[in-house]
C-alpha cells in the first residue's frame, strides 16, 4: 500500500476525496491510485467512524465494477472481509460482485472455483488472487511434483495443465491448483535452480551457505528440520548428503555476523538474521557465548575467539564468563557420559590456562574426573586416568589426538607412563601410534614391552597392537620385543578371524602388509628356514585373506626369494583323505556356513556399496586409500561369497545318527586313545568342517583324525601333539557316538 499523507486528513476530507470516484460530477480531475483508497478506508476503520467508512466503501466498490478492475475488487473485498469478521455468508456476496465485474470467462471461471460460501472469504480471495497470477509461463511449485511451468489454462474444464519436473502435462482443477501450488519469482531457489543447473549444483558443492540464505529468502525463517525437509526434497543435487551438505554450510554461516544459527542439538529452533552485528570477542559475542547451552557450540566459539583474541588480552569477567561455560560443558558431559566431549572441554580449559573448574557435586564422581581437595575438578589430573581417554579416543580426530598427548607426561612422569603402558593393549591404533614410541622409550618401557609380551600369550591379540607392531618391524627396540616370525605368524592368524568394523579394516591393512614385498622381505630374513618354511605354508594354506592373483603374488615371491622353504613344506606335507571321497560334514557347520552367507548377502555387501559410494565423493579415485580400500574389500566379499556357495554345494549334510560303527575307526565313530602315561582322552570324529574342542569333537580331516581312520582296538597309533611333535597312543576303544554328539550334529 502507498505511504498516507504526511499531514493528517480529516474525516470529512477522507469522505469528499471519495467524491472524485463519481465519473458523473467529475470528468477532468485524475483518479489516484487504488491503495490510496485503501489506505484511507484503513484511516476510517481505525477512527471507528463506520458510517463514513460504509459509505466510501460501496463508492469505491461501485467504481471498481463500472471500471472492470477485478483484481482492485479483490483486494478491496479482503479489506471488507477482515471487517466483517471472515463470515462465511459474504463469501457468496464476493463472488457475484466479481462475477458482475467481468466479461472475461477465464476470471468467472476461476472465482467459480475458490469456494465462495463454502469457506472464510478471506482464504478465497487469496486463493482467486494465486489463481489470477498462474498465467501460461507462470513458474510454480508442487510438493509432490516440485517445479513447475504452466503451460496452459482451460476456463471450460476450469482447470490448469503444468510441465512439472517430476511430471509433464499434468492438469490440475482450479479449485485444487489454487491449494496446493506456490507461485515461485525469479529469485526463488527453485527458478535460480532450474535457470543453470550447473551452476545451481556448483554452488551447493562449494558455497552451501549461499544456497542456505537463498532457502531463507524463497520460504522465510525456519528451523534446521524444516531447512533439511525442504532442500532434500529435490532441491540438492542427489549426490550431496544432507550431512556433509550443512556442516560446510554451517561452518561458512558461522562467519556471516548477521545468522544466528542454533545449537546443534536443536534442529527445531529458527535459523535467524540478526539485528545486531557482534565481533568475535566484543561485549554483545561474550553476551551471546554466556547463553550458550551445546557443547559443540561452547568448544567452537572457544576456538574462534583464541584465534582472534589473545588469552592474556582477556580480563576477568571475560575469563569468569568462559569458566562458567566450560564448568557447564563438564558437567553436561559428565551426566549425558559423554568422554568425547568431556577430553575436548578440559584441553579447551586447559588452552585457556584453567588448571582446575568447579563442577556440580553430583557430577563428581572418582569415574568422572580426577579431583582435587577443594573439590574442584583437576585438569591435567584428569587426564593422567587412562579410561577416560580411552573411551573417547576412537571419537577423537587425529588434530585432536596430538593435542591430547601435549597434556599427558608420559615422558616425565613414571606413574603416568605405566599407568597407560599397562592398558596397551586396549587402546585403539590412533592411540597406539602416538603413545607407543614414547612409552617403549621412556621409564616404563620395561612395563610396556611385559604387557606386549604377556599379549601375545593370549589367544585373541589386540588388533590395533599387533598392527602397530607389523608397521614398526624396522625399528630396532620394537623388533626386540618379539622375534619377527612371533609377530608375523600371529598376524597371519588374525587374518582368519570373522571381525566386523574396526577390526575388519586393521585385518585388511594387516593383511596389506603381506603384499608388501619389502616388509615381507624384512621379516623373513628375521626367521630361521624352518619359521620360513612354516610361514609359507600358513600362507599357502590360508583361504579367504587375499584376492587369488594377490595370493598367488606373495607365495611366487616366497619362493623365488627363499627357494628352500619349498622343499621343506613339501617334506611335511600331511596326506589328506582322498578328494573325491563323499564330502559330508554336520547339519549344524551347514547352518553355520549358510548364515555366514547370508550375513555376507545381506548385511556385508549392501554396507560395502555404501561405503564405495561415499568413497567416491572423496576425489580422484587413483589417490582415494578410501575408494582403494573398500574396492579390495569389496574383491575380498566377492572372492568370499564365491567360496561359500562352492563349499556348500559340494558337500552333504547328516547328523551322523545311521552310521554303522563295527571294529574299525571310521567316520562317526567316538574313539578312546589311552596314553603312555595312563591317562585317556575320546574324540569324536565328525564331518570336514566340524569341530569343537570342548566336546572333543575333531573334522574328518586333521591330523589326528586321519592317522586314527581304519585301527582297531588295541592298535598302536603314532598322532600328532600340540607342540607339533608325535607321540604313541592305543586305540582302547570304539564306540558309536554318543546322544549329546548327535544332538551337536542335527543343530539342537
Amino acid at each position: 500500500m502507498s505511504q498516507t499523507h504526511s499531514v493528517p486528513l480529516s474525516t470529512e476530507e477522507i469522505e469528499r476525496s471519495f467524491l472524485s470516484l463519481d465519473r458523473s460530477q467529475n470528468h477532468e480531475t485524475p483518479i489516484p491510485p487504488l491503495e490510496e483508497f485503501l489506505d484511507k478506508l484503513l484511516i476510517l476503520n481505525e477512527c471507528d467512524d463506520m458510517t463514513r467508512r460504509d459509505q466510501c466503501y460501496m463508492v469505491l466498490q461501485q467504481y471498481l465494477v463500472d471500471e472492470r478492475d477485478f483484481m482492485g475488487l479483490v483486494k478491496l473485498l479482503k479489506m471488507r472481509a477482515n471487517w466483517l469478521g471472515d463470515l462465511i455468508e459474504y463469501g457468496e456476496e464476493c463472488r457475484d460482485i466479481l462475477i458482475s465485474s467481468t466479461k472475461n470467462r477465464m476470471l468467472i471461471a476461476k472465482a467459480e472455483s475458490v469456494s465462495f460460501g463454502a469457506e472464510p472469504p478471506f482464504g478465497c480471495l487469496k486463493r482467486l488472487e494465486l489463481l489470477c497470477d498462474l498465467v501460461p509461463g507462470a513458474i510454480c511449485s508442487d510438493k509432490t511434483w516440485g517445479y513447475g511451468v504452466v503451460k496452459s489454462e482451460d476456463d471450460f474444464y476450469k482447470r490448469l495443465v503444468v510441465d512439472f519436473e517430476r511430471k509433464s502435462n499434468h492438469a490440475m482443477a482450479f479449485s485444487y491448483a489454487a491449494k496446493a501450488l506456490t507461485l515461485l519469482d525469479e529469485k526463488h531457489i527453485l527458478s535460480i535452480r532450474n535457470a543453470d543447473i550447473n551452476a545451481f549444483n556448483e554452488m551447493c558443492k562449494k558455497q552451501p551457505a549461499d544456497v542456505v540464505l537463498l532457502a531463507l529468502s524463497s520460504y522465510g525463517p525456519m528451523s534446521v528440520s524444516r531447512l533439511e525437509s525442504e532442500l532434500v526434497n529435490g532441491v540438492l543435487p542427489e549426490k550431496i548428503k544432507w550431512k556433509d551438505f550443512w556442516t560446510q554450510a554451517r561452518q561458512q554461516l558461522k562467519k556471516n555476523k548477521r545468522i544466528k544459527l542454533p545449537p546443534v542439538s536443536r534442529k527445531n529452533e529458527l535459523i535467524e538474521f540478526s539485528e545486531v552485528v557482534s565481533q568475535i570477542g566484543d561485549a554483545q559475542w561474550f553476551a551471546d557465548f554466556k547463553k550458550f547451552t551445546d557443547v559443540d557450540d561452547i568448544i567452537a566459539s572457544l576456538s574462534e575467539l583464541q584465534q582472534s583474541v589473545k588469552t592474556a588480552d582477556l580480563n576477568d569477567e571475560q575469563r569468569e564468563i568462559i569458566a562458567d561455560r566450560l564448568s557447564f560443558s563438564l558437567k553436561a558431559s559428565a551426566t549425558k557420559r559423554n568422554e568425547k566431549d568431556k577430553v575436548r572441554t578440559i584441553m579447551a580449559a586447559l588452552a585457556y590456562g584453567f588448571e582446575k573448574l568447579p563442577v556440580a557435586l553430583r557430577t563428581r564422581q572418582s569415574d568422572e574426573f580426577q579431583m582435587l581437595d577443594d573439590e574442584n575438578v583437576d585438569l591435567k589430573g584428569t587426564f593422567w586416568k587412562p579410561e577416560i581417554v580411552l573411551a573417547a579416543a576412537t571419537k577423537l580426530s587425529a588434530n585432536q589426538i596430538n593435542e591430547l598427548i601435549e597434556y599427558i607426561p608420559l615422558a616425565t612422569e613414571k606413574e603416568v607412563a605405566q599407568a597407560y603402558a599397562t592398558v596397551i593393549s586396549d587402546m585403539p591404533y590412533n592411540l597406539i601410534d602416538k603413545f607407543a614410541p614414547i612409552l617403549i622409550k621412556g621409564s616404563s618401557s620395561k612395563e610396556f614391552v611385559e604387557k606386549i609380551r604377556t599379549e601375545f600369550t593370549q589367544i585373541n591379540v589386540s588388533f590395533p597392537l599387533l598392527l602397530w607392531l607389523c608397521r614398526n618391524q624396522n625399528d630396532e627396540s620394537v623388533r626386540a620385543i618379539l622375534p619377527s616370525a612371533v609377530v608375523t605368524t600371529q598376524a597371519l592368524l588374525s587374518l582368519e578371524f570373522e571381525v566386523m568394523g574396526e577390526k575388519l579394516r586393521i585385518q585388511h591393512q594387516i593383511a596389506r602388509l603381506f603384499r608388501d614385498e619389502t616388509w615381507l622381505k624384512t621379516q623373513a630374513d628375521n626367521m630361521t628356514d624352518v619359521e620360513r618354511s612354516t610361514l609359507y605354508e600358513r600362507i599357502c594354506s590360508a583361504e579367504g585373506v587375499w584376492q587369488p592373483s594377490h595370493k598367488r603374488a606373495i607365495e611366487k615371491f616366497m619362493l623365488k626369494t627363499y627357494p628352500q622353504v619349498v622343499s621343506q613344506t613339501r617334506d611335511d606335507a600331511v596326506v589328506q583323505p582322498n578328494e573325491n571321497a563323499n564330502r559330508i560334514t554336520s547339519w549344524r557347520s551347514i547352518n553355520e556356513r549358510r548364515e555366514k552367507l547370508r550375513i555376507l548377502v545381506e548385511d556385508d555387501m549392501p554396507r560395502l556399496s555404501g561405503n564405495l559410494e561415499a568413497a567416491r565423493e572423496y576425489g580422484d579415485l587413483r589417490e582415494n586409500f578410501e575408494y582403494q580400500t573398500a574396492k579390495e574389500e569389496q574383491g575380498m566379499l566377492l572372492q568370499r561369497k564365491s567360496e561359500l556357495e562352492s563349499q556348500l554345494a559340494a558337500i552333504k549334510g547328516t547328523d551322523f545318527s545311521s552310521v554303522s560303527v563295527v571294529d574299525r575307526v571310521v567316520l562317526g565313530s567316538s574313539v578312546t586313545l589311552m596314553f603312555e602315561d595312563n591317562h585317556s582322552e575320546t574324540y569324536n570324529i565328525l564331518g570336514e568342517w566340524d569341530s569343537d574342542i570342548a566336546l572333543g569333537i575333531i573334522s574328518v580331516r586333521s591330523k589326528l583324525a586321519t592317522a586314527l581312520l581304519g585301527h582297531v582296538v588295541g592298535d598302536k597309533v603314532i598322532i600328532p601333539s600340540e607342540d607339533e611333535s608325535e607321540v604313541e597312543v592305543s586305540v582302547s576303544s570304539i564306540q558309536p557316538l554318543p546322544r549329546k554328539i548327535l544332538d551337536w550334529a542335527s543343530g539342537r
